[in-house]
This record gives structure tokens, C-alpha cells and sequence, in this order.
């Protein structure tokens, strides 16, 4: 028997003062029982559901569902694509003023313990995060420093060596391509217009020598006698 959507386990979804909890109880209602209860745009229910499944993972291992938590993982969710603790951190202050910059780099540890999110390290860069934690591959720009996900038709991940002997441990293997991403490259390929090609040959022309005053004067005088 399908849960009473008036009254859902002691929660009253419609007498309740607080709009935001009266969505929040409504989708966890829709998630829980497959149903529909108001239109949603794909990534907003993608998002909630995560969230959901992030509040019931807590629930399994015991921990507690704080605010900072979540906020954490609502700015990740929201945000951009594979943001720096840095970026994070300036996103999460701006929806919880006051907050640390210890407890945001706690709670996204404790995210990515908890499988949540994924740490992606590359050389010379600081690491990032992504929300995807399904295997895929990603590409690094080289003019943007902008990170793509790569998914489609993809070479499997390389088989790493058997490293016991030199007393190492390897947790996991990842592919990281080096290129230029979509943007980029219509920047590179959009025609220029009469200003910019002018800027360019002015830029192309080698500098004039620059004449002092007072040899020009003297170089005049020699002329006239």
C-alpha cells in the first residue's frame, strides 16, 4: 500500500509551514514511490536524487546529515564542471558565511571516502572534483586548463604493474589526455575581423629606430653649409 502523502512517516507534507520542507518531503515521496507529483527539469531531479541517496547513505553508515554537508554537496551538484577545493570553498561561503575553510576541506574529504564524489589528481595542477563517480576518462586543455569528461568509446583503463616488490601500492588508475576543447578551438578557428587584422600587422611591422632631435638638427646644418 502506497504511503499517504498527507501524512508520510510522521511528516505531514501539507500542513507544514515551511515551503522549502513541504518540497523536500514531496520529492523524497516522488523518488521513494516513483511518482510525479510537479514538472522538473532533468538536472534539478538528477541533483535532488543525489542528494537523497546521500542522505540515506549517512543513514546506513550512522554518520550525521549536517548542514555544512550538504552544502558542500549542493554546490558540487550545482556548480561547474570539476571545481577546485578553492572554487568550492568560495561557493560554499557564499551560501553559509562564516564557514571555514577547514570544515569545507573535511567535509569534502569525508565526500570522497565516502564515494560520493571523485579527487582527480594531474601534474601541475591543483586536483579536482567530479560528481561522476562511474569510470570514465578525462581531457585536459591546454589552453583553458579546462577538464572534459570523455566517456564514449573509450579505451579501457591501463592494467598497472604488479609493484609489490618495490614495497608500493597502487589504489587505482586513471587516463588523462592533453588537447584543446570545444571552445578553444572556435576561438582558434573564428575568422577576425578588419580590427584585428590590423592590430596583428601593426604588431608584425618591426619598430621604426627612434632619431634623436638634436642629431637631426645637426645633420640639417651640415646639409645647408
Amino acid at each position: 500500500m502506497s504511503p499517504n502523502p498527507v501524512m508520510w512517516r510522521g511528516k505531514c507534507a501539507t500542513k507544514t509551514n515551511s515551503p522549502a520542507k513541504r518540497r523536500r518531503i514531496l520529492l523524497q515521496l516522488s523518488y521513494e514511490c516513483g511518482l510525479i507529483l510537479f514538472p522538473m527539469e532533468p538536472g534539478l531531479l538528477r541533483n535532488r536524487k543525489r542528494l537523497l541517496d546521500f542522505e540515506r547513505l549517512c543513514r546506513d553508515r550512522g554518520l550525521s546529515l549536517t548542514i555544512q554537508r550538504r552544502t558542500v554537496l549542493e554546490a558540487l551538484l550545482e556548480g561547474k564542471d570539476h571545481p577546485t577545493a578553492d572554487e568550492i570553498r568560495g561557493d560554499v561561503q557564499r551560501r553559509i558565511p562564516g564557514l571555514s575553510r577547514t570544515t569545507v576541506y573535511r567535509v569534502l574529504d569525508t565526500l570522497v571516502q565516502l564515494g560520493v564524489v571523485n579527487k582527480i589528481y594531474q601534474p601541475g595542477a591543483p586536483a579536482v572534483f567530479d560528481t561522476g563517480t562511474h569510470p570514465h576518462h578525462h581531457l585536459a586543455c591546454l589552453s583553458c586548463n579546462k577538464i572534459v569528461d570523455l566517456e564514449n568509446h573509450l579505451p579501457s583503463a591501463p592494467v598497472p604493474p604488479d609493484v609489490r616488490l618495490k614495497g608500493l601500492k597502487i589504489l587505482e588508475s586513471h587516463v588523462f589526455f592533453r588537447g584543446t576543447c570545444r571552445e578553444c578551438l572556435r576561438k582558434k578557428a573564428r575568422p577576425r575581423t578588419g580590427a584585428g587584422r590590423a592590430r596583428e600587422s601593426s604588431r608584425a611591422k618591426p619598430p621604426r629606430p627612434k632619431v634623436k632631435k638634436y642629431a637631426a638638427k645637426r645633420s640639417k646644418r651640415k646639409t645647408s653649409t
